[in-house]
């Protein structure tokens, strides 16, 4: 007797134990669940950095290989081993002013880089761009998380031109694709523009290329993207807009892609003929890489009107160093468009005159299109017209120097001017001057 009622003892103590509820089960659940995200989340990361860390080393070896290549070989760097030609028209022809595939087998031989260059999650070879002239490159990859690695640089080294002081690698923020979704283009070394679809996928990847061999960058109606170092610096656009990638295109373009920093007359080659001919570039005005459109003469101080009261044009255009085709070639490469025109004041009634009737704004001017900014009116959109200094609105024996001028400040693309109109009253002493040759159009 006395067992059994031990047993049931036992047996009422043991059904008195509380076991775990749900609403426990499910707290723990979670905050298990909670810990294998946070670890899921810091171990992918943790893959990610490994992996965009080797890409970046990759990069950083394989340009350092290429720029020894190219240091002791006469040659020129090597091409791609299946090139695509990125070609302009010019001239009533097409060019090629590059190449890009990938950097494949035959390219990591001629450099003697002994270690296989394919990315570390998908296996594939990166992105190589190389010039027509076999001096200058630039890679891609694709990056997992590219924001871990923004402190990272890429310097060129001697005798290659290194990048001024504090200049070094950027990278692209994140973009999406179909065979790279969720990475982050980076290009590295030479600024030149290599190029990717709307997708993010470069453009040897692309079948109708392949089948092509070749992409005229000035004729194509589709979209492409020609990715610089960062996202406000990409060209996404079809046909003409896209030659700017040219590294010789304009004195930007040597800015950007040759690291050339001196005011100095360069030979630019905007229609991508490999002849090209030389203009002024201006490196270091706001920011650098303007290329100068110049006047052959100053507008001389005389009587350039009749004897006879009205409105009239300047008897002849002016002339520039540069022939029509070239300027319109710059032009055609330039998203910024400025110059200043100085009208001095000395015997001159061009802008404001009131002996019988009041002309506010009786000042205009033709350009290089063959538009013509309005008149009798003191406004001038579209063509970004702005007086900056006005000294001859009463012009009355004003000295003969800049600090006593009219100065517009046109920022419109219809430069450079090419002709003034202006009032004439039939005084004697009515002499017009402009120093052209101090205030050039400028283009980049």
């Amino acid at each position: 007797m006395k067992k059994i009622f031990f047993n049931k003892k036992i047996m009422k103590k043991l059904k008195q134990k509380k076991a775990f509820t749900l609403v426990e089960l499910i707290v723990v659940i979670t905050i298990l669940a909670i810990l294998a995200t946070i670890w899921f989340v810091w171990y992918s990361k943790y893959i990610w950095n490994s992996r965009d860390s080797a890409r970046v080393q990759a990069l950083k070896n394989i340009s350092e290989a290429l720029t020894t290549y190219w240091i002791s070989q006469n040659t020129g760097l090597p091409l791609p081993d299946d090139k695509i030609d990125i070609k302009v028209w010019a001239s009533w022809s097409e060019k090629t002013i590059a190449y890009q595939w990938k950097a494949w087998k035959n390219v990591i031989e001629q450099i003697n880089y002994s270690t296989e260059w394919i990315d570390p999650k998908d296996g594939e070879y990166y992105s190589y761009y190389v010039t027509k002239d076999k001096k200058h490159f630039q890679l891609m990859a694709f990056l997992e998380n590219g924001t871990e690695l923004k402190n990272k640089t890429a310097y060129k080294t001697p005798p290659l031109t290194p990048p001024p002081t504090g200049e070094g690698k950027r990278f692209l923020p994140q973009v999406y694709a179909a065979t790279y979704e969720d990475r982050y283009p980076t290009v590295w070394w030479d600024k030149l523009w290599i190029l990717t679809d709307e997708e993010n996928t470069p453009i040897e990847d692309i079948s109708t290329i392949q089948t092509a061999w070749e992409l005229n960058i000035s004729t194509t109606t589709e979209t492409y993207i020609a990715r610089l170092n960062d996202n406000e610096e990409i060209i996404k656009w079809t046909g003409s807009t896209l030659a700017q990638i040219n590294p010789k295109a304009s004195c930007k373009r040597i800015y950007e892609a040759l690291w050339k920093r001196d005011d100095w007359v360069y030979t630019i080659d905007p229609e991508g003929n490999w002849t090209g001919f030389k203009v002024y570039c201006d490196m270091t005005t706001d920011g650098g890489g303007w290329t100068l459109v110049k006047y052959k003469n100053n507008l001389e101080f005389k009587q350039q009107f009749s004897w006879w009261d009205g409105w009239k044009w300047l008897t002849n255009n002016f002339d520039f160093e540069l022939t029509n085709q070239q300027i319109e070639a710059i032009r055609k490469v330039s998203n910024e468009w400025r110059q200043k025109y100085v009208w001095l004041c000395n015997w001159v009634i061009h802008y404001y005159y009131s002996s019988w009737n009041s002309y506010d704004y009786a000042f205009w001017f033709r350009f290089f299109d063959w538009a013509e900014s309005p008149h009798w009116t003191n406004s001038y959109s579209p063509y970004d017209i702005k007086v900056i200094q006005d000294w001859c609105k009463s012009n009355w024996w004003e000295n003969w120097n800049i600090e006593k001028a009219t100065i517009f400040e046109i920022t419109g693309m219809s430069l450079p001017i090419i002709n003034v109109y202006s009032r004439d009253n039939w005084d004697w002493w009515e002499k017009f001057w402009s120093p052209l040759l101090d205030n050039p159009a400028m283009f980049r």
